[in-house]
């Protein structure tokens, strides 16, 4: 069955905000800057009231900029970088199966990476903005906020790692941790210790860093990792869906800031209706409903219902049909939107090839590492599948083919999370006409892809992850 037709007005509207996210980013205004009015936006994207108010509520959404109502007002720049980035790959995170544990891993992978990057590039400047940090979050009356803080503090040395694009995709983890952070705490006597062994692994941490033992910091933060996936209210959720624990908290969804409460009961609907969905087996074309029909049976308002739909739309997840027999359609999750939105707004950080390299060597040998471990009969067949692909002469481009691997290396490793991850990095690097064989040649990227697929199938995991390695390495 072919996919329904989406509204014109929608299309346009999704156009256009894909055009002002990029203006915005690229216009370099600092935060709580006018990008510009309403009136003149219309003039400027040549659309009408309507489909502009429309593609500034998906600029809103994706945090971007927020509509300023009022003498003065106008689309106000918030966090044009980071924001933007962290949304759209929090949120198709959250709209997908993926578990707490795949997030939890990929991030502790990512700031694993930069607490050995600190440590080996940090000045003493940074070193004392981030020792004083700790005291600040130590002094804060409310444990509630120096729980927070302590998330802040982990971009902070993502910051110090001298690496651009780490405190970007760190804080789309740091946006899920804190989303999570209400069901998967005890609520009993034992968060207080909790915070305090915080404390005390950053200030470890922080010291670890400073003396410039770089594997040695590295380690304290898995060893953090491990401790926290083993306390009692983290251990029985690893496995859990985090779309699903968010659902299940419903009102206690934690809203962000100048977040409306339309938006925040948006995404737990969105949640509600991408599980209905996926308990009906994903039924491509599907006709859930009209708009009335969906507000029945979800006991919520139009305003909330389209923040829902809206969402979901972004993300492939269902389609809207007007006219006869039209309503909103089931689709399938993808990944387009994320990946796309992510890859532009990482622009904006001007990140070095270098940074990019060093994520995807850390995240891929990672992967090779836990694949060799656990690979099966069906997970060989699937990798000698894709050398074979590599290998056929018919095939002209061999990148799309090295993406492929590369992705299939993470699905068959368990984590969905860094495959994302590293699906951003290839597509930001080809926005910016970059190629992934970093100046090797064809049959040398090949070959090393080669001597990869074969350390999996013999069970090699840490010569895999060497092999791996060595592929971002630059020629």
């Amino acid at each position: 069955m072919s996919s329904p037709a989406i509204h014109p007005r929608r299309r346009l509207s999704e156009e256009i905000a894909r055009r002002l996210m990029a203006d915005i980013t690229s216009s370099g205004l600092m935060p709580n800057a006018l990008f510009g009015r309403e009136k003149d936006l219309m003039s400027r994207y040549q659309v009408g009231r309507g489909t502009l108010r429309e593609a500034v509520r998906q600029v809103e959404r994706n945090g971007a900029a927020r509509m300023r109502r009022g003498g003065g007002g106008g689309l106000i720049v918030a966090n044009p970088i980071r924001g933007v980035t962290a949304h759209a790959l929090a949120t198709y995170l959250e709209l997908s199966d993926v578990t707490v544990a795949e997030q939890f891993d990929t991030r502790i992978v990512l700031e694993g990476l930069a607490a050995k990057l600190a440590a080996e590039r940090a000045d003493e400047a940074a070193i004392n903005s981030l020792r004083a940090c700790v005291r600040e979050i130590e002094r804060l009356a409310s444990r509630e906020d120096a729980d927070a803080r302590l998330f802040e503090l982990r971009v902070a040395i993502a910051e110090a790692s001298g690496n651009r694009a780490l405190p970007i995709l760190i804080g789309a983890f740091h946006r899920l941790a804190i989303d999570l952070r209400p069901m998967l705490r005890s609520g009993s006597g034992t968060e207080f210790g909790y915070i305090e062994d915080q404390f005390r692994h950053k200030r470890e941490l922080i010291e670890l860093i400073a003396s410039g033992r770089a594997s040695a910091a590295q380690e304290k933060t898995r060893a953090e990792a491990a401790y926290l996936k083993g306390r009692p209210e983290v251990a029985p959720q690893l496995n859990s869906a985090i779309g699903e624990l968010l659902l299940q908290a419903g009102q206690s969804y934690v809203r962000k800031p100048g977040e409306r409460e339309e938006e925040k009961l948006g995404i737990v609907i969105a949640l509600g209706l991408r599980r209905d969905i996926a308990a009906m087996g994903w039924p491509a074309g599907r006709n859930l409903g009209s708009e009335r029909e969906l507000c029945v049976r979800y006991s919520v308002g139009r305003g909330v219902l389209r923040e829902a739909v809206a969402l979901l739309e972004l993300h492939g997840i269902v389609s809207i049909r007007n006219g006869r027999g039209g309503g909103v359609k089931v689709g399938r999750l993808d990944a387009s939107h994320a990946l796309s939105t992510a890859a532009a707004h990482l622009a904006g950080a001007m990140p070095q090839d270098r940074d990019l390299w060093e994520i995807r060597q850390e995240i891929d040998a990672e992967a090779a590492l836990t694949l060799g471990q656990r690979i099966t009969p069906a997970g060989i067949s699937a990798l000698q599948a894709h050398a074979q692909i590599m290998k056929d002469p018919t095939e002209s481009k061999l990148e799309p083919r090295l993406v492929a691997l590369h992705r299939e290396i993470h699905l068959q490793a368990g984590n969905r999370a860094s495959a994302l991850i590293a699906d951003v990095i290839a597509a930001h690097l080809s926005l910016r006409g970059k190629s992934i064989l970093l100046g090797r040649s064809e049959d040398d990227a090949k070959a090393r892809h080669f001597g990869v697929v074969q350390a999996l199938v013999a069970g090699d995991a840490p010569i895999a992850a060497r092999r791996m390695r060595n592929i971002w390495i630059a020629h």
